[in-house]
């Protein structure tokens, strides 16, 4: 069975319960083992996010699993974003409102197909973290991907930085295809 796995964001006192692990049942619902625990990496502020990523990013390369799915939210997608810059051989990434510089893609080299990126105008977090100086952060959560590589698809999902895992949830896991095993 093809695995999800679920990046938080910093500042999460519990592992992201209240957000991106909601998305678990949709990925049951169309056939894929969510892991929402492997990635916790539990609550971080910002002095964490600046020295604690990259090896949070190290152990998702370690972790992972021919075929998997990532998704992140918010600082998981810098983490996620690392990893891929360090070798990380996934093909699919689902970025929602990612704490992440809008200029940032992939090395060319990489094995990412596909990254899918919600984001919307109504996020003024990512919007407020491009503005933090010497840091990765960025505003791709407000305005979307500014390369136009064809790696990226996006998608104005029209939330806030915190109310997107209540208002519509079953909309980030859409794109998926349904990955039901035969052999189960």
């Amino acid at each position: 069975m093809s695995r999800i796995t679920f990046v938080h964001g910093f500042n999460d006192g519990d592992a992201g319960a209240d957000n991106i692990d909601k998305l678990a049942p949709y990925a049951i619902e169309k056939g894929y083992l969510p892991d929402t625990h492997s990635m916790d990496y539990g609550w971080r502020g910002l002095l964490g996010v600046r020295f604690l990523n990259n090896k949070t990013a190290k152990k998702l390369v370690e972790s992972y699993q021919e075929g998997d799915i990532l998704v992140g939210y918010s600082n998981g997608c810098d983490i996620i974003a690392r990893a891929i810059e360090i070798g990380l051989p996934v093909k699919q990434v689902i970025f929602i409102h990612p704490a992440l510089d809008a200029s940032w893609e992939p090395p060319r080299n990489t094995t990412v197909e596909t990254i899918m990126v919600y984001y919307s105008q109504h996020d003024k977090t990512t919007w407020l973290s491009s503005m933090l100086w010497f840091h990765r952060w960025g505003k791709m959560g407000t305005i979307g991907p500014m390369s136009r590589s064809s790696v990226f698809k996006y998608h104005n999902d029209n939330c806030n930085h915190f109310n997107w895992a209540t208002k519509q949830p079953e909309l980030y896991l859409s794109t998926l295809p349904d990955a039901f095993n035969e052999e189960d």
